[in-house]
């Protein structure tokens, strides 16, 4: 279980003592971005939703309070930019007049490595409208799933911020010959662009 019910309150309490003011508690950067992550889980995550009904209102406010005083550091991109480049690239090749961002922060916190800029219309619907892809540099070729506890989360927390995320490791697009790399990126665009 990732968010025990009676375990994460008791662990937050240890964490933001009542007795502290949050402007007086000082994170790393790592540690900030996970109370950051937790907090957006009490929120967006179904699984924690027996969790968060145990979370007090001055608890959370303390974790909300706590995590928006740290210093605002974002996950850094995917550590691969040849990769990054490279699928840049072919998307270039393959949608010219496709919009789209390298390194897209959201919400303070998740690096989106390639998004997408689909503009609304009768036949995308908003849920589809911000597309990206997030590189893995840590997960094998072959994995089913991300290694990486906080990129799992990341890929959850997107999905539920309204973005339709492709996961890629950066092995595979490494592995794959020109017409697979031409094929996941066309599977990034909307149906009537995919030609």
């Amino acid at each position: 279980q990732i968010f025990p019910p009676k375990q994460l309150p008791r662990l937050l309490e240890q964490i933001l003592p009542a007795d502290v003011p949050a402007s007086q508690l000082a994170f790393a950067s790592a540690v900030a971005r996970q109370l950051r992550q937790v907090a957006m889980s009490l929120e967006l995550e179904p699984s924690a939703a027996k969790a968060s009904a145990e979370v007090s209102a001055s608890l959370r406010s303390r974790l909300r309070a706590a995590s928006e005083s740290a210093p605002l550091v974002c996950e850094p991109p995917s550590g691969d930019e040849a990769v990054a480049e490279e699928v840049c690239a072919t998307l270039m090749e393959v949608a010219p007049l496709t919009v789209f961002s390298v390194g897209e922060i959201v919400k303070g916190l998740y690096s989106v490595d390639l998004a997408l800029t689909v503009p609304p219309s009768a036949d995308v619907d908003s849920a589809a409208a911000r597309r990206g892809v997030v590189l893995d540099a840590a997960s094998p070729e072959d994995a089913q799933a991300p290694r990486d506890p906080w990129v799992t989360l990341k890929l959850r927390h997107l999905s539920r911020l309204g973005w339709s995320i492709q996961w890629l490791p950066t092995q595979r697009w490494r592995t794959w010959e020109e017409e697979e790399r031409i094929g996941f990126v066309r599977g990034l665009l909307p149906d009537k662009e995919r030609t």
